[in-house]
């Protein structure tokens, strides 16, 4: 997995019409093929209140959680994540500047208008 801009711990919030209190999120691998999304409370980093797993195999990068997603599209600045099964919404990481990139969840019904972004800015 070679996406060094995804790595990382981040404040995210809203970004545009998208109205969200700041969280955090750390984003690591726990090897060559399993990337660890850890999501916190506040800015301590204290315990993490939920994890959230995607693993690399046959080609595919899936959530097998609760939640199941797959990548449709993956490429050098950005990952698409379509639904698996039992959930309402796909969603899309994209590369930003330097510090940062954008995170865009888009439900299934309601098209490109329901829209939510969320600019995620790495922390020092």
């Amino acid at each position: 997995m070679q996406m060094p801009w995804l790595l990382g711990t981040f404040r995210g919030r809203g970004e545009g019409s998208t109205v969200q209190e700041p969280f955090y999120e750390r984003y690591s691998l726990a090897d060559d093929s399993t990337l660890i999304v850890e999501s916190f409370k506040d800015s301590t980093l204290k315990g993490p209140i939920d994890t959230s797993r995607y693993e690399a195999r046959r080609d595919r990068l899936t959530n097998p959680g609760a939640r199941r997603y797959v990548a449709t599209v993956i490429s050098a600045d950005s990952i698409v994540f379509g639904p698996l099964v039992g959930v309402r919404n796909g969603f899309t990481w994209r590369k930003g500047d330097d510090t940062s990139w954008i995170a865009v969840i888009t439900p299934l019904s309601g098209g490109a208008a329901a829209q939510r972004y969320y600019r995620m800015v790495r922390l020092k």
